[in-house]
């Protein structure tokens, strides 16, 4: 689970490297992701193995709650270093971020 929003292109990035690396033990994957691009409406994902639908953007948050939360299930991929990996992204973000100008 992540509270703040991730951007786009890391976020597809970081799914597309997993399911390289992993792809034939990562059995199934559901989320709901906050993107930065997109703060007001999560992004819905689902897969099987290689097999990914389309990313859809629903038009709103079901409720105040906005954390990214994925579930995934595996075959012998280490559940805290997926954690760890999407909090290197999240880091990452995190640093490329600019404070607000105070004009």
């Amino acid at each position: 689970m992540r509270d703040d929003p991730l951007p786009s292109e890391g976020f597809a990035n970081w799914l597309d490297t997993v399911i390289a690396m992993r792809g034939k033990d990562v059995l199934r994957v559901k989320g709901i992701v906050h993107l930065a691009e997109h703060p007001e409406q999560p992004v819905v994902i689902h897969g099987v193995q290689h097999l990914f639908q389309p990313p859809q953007l629903l038009p709103a948050w079901p409720g105040a709650d906005r954390c990214t939360r994925i579930v995934f299930i595996t075959r012998g991929v280490d559940a805290q270093a997926l954690d760890e990996s999407l909090s290197v992204l999240a880091r990452r973000r995190a640093r490329n971020v600019e404070p607000p100008s105070r004009s």
